[in-house]
């Protein structure tokens, strides 16, 4: 199976990047029941973006990371990154989400005095 693509917003370093929330669906369009199952997404750079099942029965999940989470993250620019799922064995499946995400770092002019 081939992974969907998904291009997540730009994070930006010390601030907090908003809640992403993803319902998954089966192929006639039903919640997928993800009790059990655990969600992995991390960039290429390794930053965890803190994948969650916040509503199982449903298939509810997020992506975030508060202001400390982005303030700790060191590569800037275009990254890759991914989602598996670990069963309850333990057992990872390939990806079901990749795409890119750029981390981008604010540029501060600061006068100087005449």
């Amino acid at each position: 199976m081939q992974p969907a693509l998904l291009n997540l917003p730009d994070i930006w370093r010390a601030r907090i990047w908003p809640t992403i929330t993803l319902i998954w669906k089966d192929q006639d369009g039903n919640a997928m029941d993800l009790t059990n199952w655990t969600p992995i997404a991390k960039t290429s750079s390794g930053t965890n973006l803190n994948a969650t099942v916040t509503d199982p029965v449903n298939g509810v999940t997020t992506l975030s990371l508060n202001q400390g989470q982005t303030a700790l993250i060191r590569s800037l620019g275009v990254q890759q990154w991914n989602w598996v799922w670990i069963d309850n064995t333990g057992k990872p499946y390939p990806p079901f989400l990749y795409g890119t995400v750029i981390v981008m770092q604010d540029v501060i002019t600061i006068p100087v005095p005449a």
